[in-house]
């Protein structure tokens, strides 16, 4: 039961660090408007989510352990 909270802080942790700083960083640093950072996070977050079922799939059969790469994906 540790393992899969472990598993599940890890998978939301990685959105909670760095959702809330993309925003700030796109509008202060790059000069972006408030429409085009929505944009942004919202077609990055489209593709990776088509995208990475694909990628991990064949990396995980390939040369892990489903187990294992779930480990080192989530980290």
């Amino acid at each position: 039961m540790f393992r899969l909270c472990l598993m599940m802080f890890l998978q939301y942790a990685v959105w909670g660090i760095w959702m809330p700083i993309l925003p700030l960083y796109l509008k202060k640093q790059l000069g972006f408007s408030g429409y085009e950072v929505g944009w942004i996070a919202a077609t990055a977050a489209a593709i990776g989510a088509v995208a990475a079922p694909f990628l991990g799939g064949q990396l995980a059969d390939r040369y892990f352990a489903t187990q294992r790469y779930l480990d080192v994906a989530l980290i």
